[in-house]
């Protein structure tokens, strides 16, 4: 028998020309980006540094485009420390089912799961478009 997968509630947001989900339960914050600080030792993973309040929090890469500095941060509370997410756009909040990940070989992970291995965790569809589904546990800021 064959079951259908749970809905999760997600927020739905664009980053460079891409529509990526992300469960609400791990976001605390979402806020324009005023300012992208440089990171002292640069960080292939790592875009810069962003304010949440007065705290720097790591702004991670989920695309290869280093020259274009997001409009807005969703910011991210794991259990490693904060973390934001770069986006272009929200678009909404949306319940959605996440289908698998087909298999990914070495030449259509990219440089981005390479770095961040189980990032992208399923897809699905909203509005006749793809969406990537973002998976939070697989950021783990203070590793190599």
């Amino acid at each position: 028998m064959d079951e259908k997968a749970p809905e999760k509630r997600c927020m739905l947001f664009r980053r460079d020309q891409r529509i990526y989900a992300m469960p609400v339960t791990e976001i605390f914050e979402v806020a324009q980006c005023d300012h992208l600080f440089p990171l002292p030792v640069p960080d292939p993973r790592v875009a810069g540094l962003v304010l949440s309040g007065h705290q720097p929090v790591p702004l991670i890469r989920i695309d290869e485009n280093e020259g274009l500095s997001p409009r807005i941060v969703v910011f991210l509370n794991l259990p490693e420390g904060k973390v934001g997410i770069p986006a272009d756009e929200v678009i909404r909040v949306e319940s959605l089912t996440e289908k698998a990940m087909p298999p990914l070989t070495a030449a259509t992970r990219g440089p981005i799961l390479s770095r961040w291995p189980g990032l992208l965790s399923g897809l699905g569809r909203v509005d006749g478009e793809t969406v990537q589904f973002l998976d939070p546990r697989a950021i783990k800021p203070g590793e190599p």
